[in-house]
């Protein structure tokens, strides 16, 4: 019990992730409520505003960059479907926070809580790039 009390930063940080895990859930089942306009923010074609002319997806240029990436459409501006998504979107600002919540609620009780937060976030983020690079069509 004394772990639990002692520990309890922990484990609501733990429990608050649940929140945009929730919401990343309900988005992928289409399932979730749209907030404003469709193509806004946290609209039901949210996805839409990491590519340049949302509506109109303009084909992606030859470059060694869009075809590592394996994108399909020109980014709005650089790395907006990459390395900055969380900046155009809902969805990923809320995986964003998510990733997030996890690795604090770990590295908040070990003496050096940045340390074990940046490597464990650096560590999340490069194993999941290898694994969806290596998964994906």
């Amino acid at each position: 019990m004394n772990a639990l009390i002692s520990h309890w930063p922990s484990l609501l940080l733990l429990a608050l992730s649940a929140i945009p895990w929730c919401y990343c859930v309900l988005h992928d089942q289409g399932k979730l409520k749209g907030f404003g306009p469709d193509e806004g923010f946290f609209g039901f074609n949210q996805y839409r505003r990491k590519y340049k002319d949302g509506n109109a997806l303009t084909p992606k240029e030859k470059t060694w960059y869009y075809t590592f990436f394996k994108l399909k459409y020109r980014e709005a501006y650089p790395l907006s479907a990459t390395l900055l998504a969380w900046t155009t979107d809902g969805y990923h600002l809320f995986q964003l926070v998510w990733k997030a919540l996890v690795i604090e609620s770990a590295a908040i009780i070990t003496p050096y809580p940045w340390v074990v937060f940046l490597s464990g976030f650096s560590a999340f983020t490069f194993i999941f790039a290898l694994f969806y690079k290596l998964l994906s069509r």
